[in-house]
């Protein structure tokens, strides 16, 4: 799995990377989150770049920008967001080969499935359209549902609250995955509804209850910082 994984950074890198020396990058991409990210780093101007005419944050929300400057701050380039996305990409392979080694009961079909999404062309073509913050976006999804499947819940809220950081629109899946955790639980919500504290004592029914607040709140929030600083 992980030879997969690097073969797959590393060649993603390298042709990402050539693409780019070849003019063959956009800047109304790419463009947007070097200037956005290097205007921070050196003159504190919270992601202020040319193409959007403004803040960032006035035209998608994703504050995971912050936690990038630090990879980005110790070879501030294009490059390097080229690189950190050919990396982040294929990691979602590993949370994927625990759910499908686990479910299968076959470390063989863990690996099956792990290939298979290193295979998916929209996933290569994410990866080949300049850069991107959602590049997060499968690996602390796929972890998160990972986690959720095993109860551990301090650790799949902080992967939800680190995938809504990436844009506006991931509270929306997060509400989803809030659903599905009601869905599989539905005959045990029925037989407990005459017993309101028994609900609230299933780690669960209550996460799934905090998932579906947590998405429609960040939600409304990001779209809020949107209109604030749009104009």
């Amino acid at each position: 799995l992980y030879l997969f994984i690097a073969v797959y950074s590393a060649v993603f890198s390298y042709f990402t990377v050539i693409k780019h020396f070849a003019f063959g990058t956009y800047a109304g991409d790419l463009g947007i989150f070097e200037q956005s990210l290097w205007s921070t780093l050196k003159y504190g101007l919270y992601f202020y770049n040319t193409p959007e005419l403004g803040f960032h944050f006035g035209v998608h929300f994703d504050p995971i920008l912050y936690l990038l400057l630090l990879p980005y701050s110790v070879y501030p380039s294009p490059l390097t967001l080229l690189v950190l996305q050919s990396l982040f990409l294929p990691l979602g392979a590993i949370p994927l080969f625990w759910l499908a080694r686990d479910e299968l009961e076959s470390n063989r079909a863990g690996l099956t499935f792990a290939i298979v999404y290193l295979l998916y062309p929209p996933l290569q073509g994410v990866n080949w359209y300049d850069f991107h913050p959602e590049c997060l976006v499968p690996l602390l999804l796929i972890a998160a549902f990972y986690y959720f499947k095993k109860e551990r819940f301090i650790r799949y809220f902080m992967l939800i609250i680190l995938a809504m950081m990436c844009k506006e629109i991931v509270p929306l899946i997060i509400v989803f995955m809030g659903l599905y955790g009601i869905w599989i639980n539905r005959r045990k919500i029925l037989e407990l509804t005459s017993n309101f504290k028994g609900l609230l004592t299933d780690k669960s029914i209550v996460s799934s209850l905090l998932t579906i607040g947590a998405g429609a709140a960040w939600y409304i929030m990001a779209g809020r910082v949107i209109a604030s600083l749009s104009g």
